[in-house]
């Protein structure tokens, strides 16, 4: 093989591989964008789910209040009744008349 033909072979070979080269960068370049939004998208639905926790986490504190509320207002009611029921056992008991309507 002459010397001008490996030229020219080194030389094609030299070309080959500045366009491989040069579109590789470019891959490169894509895959950096592309990973610029990914990481975007990321803390974008990071900041959605810390948003999303923490009003689950009120919802949850808020019924934890309404349930205890509504415990209370049971044991209430409760108290109210048997006490009732303790009013009307005693007057039977000592035969008291009964309390006046508005009671």
């Amino acid at each position: 093989m002459s010397t001008l033909a490996e030229a020219w072979k080194a030389l094609q070979s030299v070309a080959t591989l500045t366009a491989d080269l040069q579109r590789y960068h470019a891959e490169i370049k894509d895959l950096h964008q592309e990973l610029r939004d990914l990481t975007l998208a990321v803390t974008k639905l990071e900041s959605k789910i810390d948003r999303v926790e923490e009003r689950t986490a009120a919802e949850i504190a808020n019924l934890a209040q309404l349930v205890k509320h509504s415990e209370e207002r049971v044991a209430d009611e409760r108290r109210i009744i048997r006490l009732e029921l303790e009013n009307r056992l005693l007057r039977v008991e000592r035969g008291l008349p009964p309390p006046p309507k508005d009671e």
